[in-house]
């Protein structure tokens, strides 16, 4: 069994006899007024509660991009051309003149193909250039 250690306190049966002013100012001011304590505590409860209920998830991709840095604000001004793109990278060789289909050219594009393809990270299987396989041509 537990023994108490507390001392002697004398036990009230009337209330009457409670001396309210007894403890500390918080235990005043909590006990002395508790119907007014629940009040604040249910009032604040359905408040919270209230403003609970307009939580949304919003997890978006874009919600954690610097609003500021060059390249965000050029994909908010370039996004309605962007959309349905995913997270695709689209690299654009062209010649200034004349077609690609020359030696030099083909060989520069292989060239551009075969660094990018190895590069740690890229999705080997997904890329499409006139060197892969997966290049349709119509």
């Amino acid at each position: 069994m537990a023994h108490s250690t507390q001392p002697d306190l004398p036990v009230i049966s009337d209330l009457n006899e409670f001396d309210y002013q007894s403890g500390s100012f918080l235990e005043k001011l909590v006990f002395n007024h508790r119907v007014i304590v629940v009040v604040l505590c249910l009032l604040t409860t359905i408040i919270l509660g209230f403003q609970a209920t307009k939580i949304r998830l919003q997890a978006g991709f874009e919600k954690t991009l610097p609003k500021a840095h060059q390249y965000v604000i050029n994909y908010q001004a370039n996004r309605d051309n962007l959309k349905g793109l995913g997270n695709n990278l689209r690299i654009v060789v062209a010649v200034k003149e004349g077609t690609i289909f020359t030696p030099e050219n083909l060989k520069y594009f292989e060239k551009v193909n075969d660094e990018i393809f190895f590069i740690p990270g890229v999705d080997r299987n997904g890329m499409k250039s006139i060197f892969t396989p997966n290049t349709r041509w119509r």
